[in-house]
């Protein structure tokens, strides 16, 4: 779904692409879109080295997306994928009203549907683990 959504959308203005992965999303929509510019956070070093990164991202940050979120400049679009389940509350409240703010044309997001039992036992774990790594 994600990469019939990416492929069928017009990306000839610059995109941010907040924690992209591995860029493989981009693999179906430059076949037939064109884009200027796409910037990417907070991904594992071999994220780094994957192909599709390499080929279609013209700027990397890394960071954490609450900090790429609230430094970035306007953006024709801006696409989140599978993370923003990962947010607090205090911080999703912050970075989803932001996103909207910095776009000119849309604001494209998955949140994924996660088992709220099993998840409040993780959540925590994360969120200290994620913050030892300065994330």
């Amino acid at each position: 779904m994600k990469t019939d959504l990416v492929r069928d959308f017009d990306y000839s203005g610059p995109v941010l692409d907040v924690t992209c992965g591995t860029g493989n999303v981009w693999q179906s929509a430059s076949r037939s879109q064109c884009f200027h510019r796409a910037d990417r956070n907070r991904a594992p070093k071999k994220m780094l080295e994957a192909d599709a990164v390499k080929k279609y991202y013209a700027a990397v940050k890394i960071g954490s997306m609450q900090e790429l979120v609230m430094s970035a400049g306007e953006f024709d679009c801006i696409i989140c994928f599978g993370a923003l389940h990962f947010l607090t509350a205090t911080h999703f409240n912050a970075v989803l009203p932001q996103m909207f703010m910095l776009t000119r044309k849309s604001v494209m997001l998955e949140i994924d549907k996660i088992d709220a039992q099993p998840w409040n036992g993780v959540a925590p774990e994360l969120g200290s683990y994620w913050s030892s790594q300065g994330l």
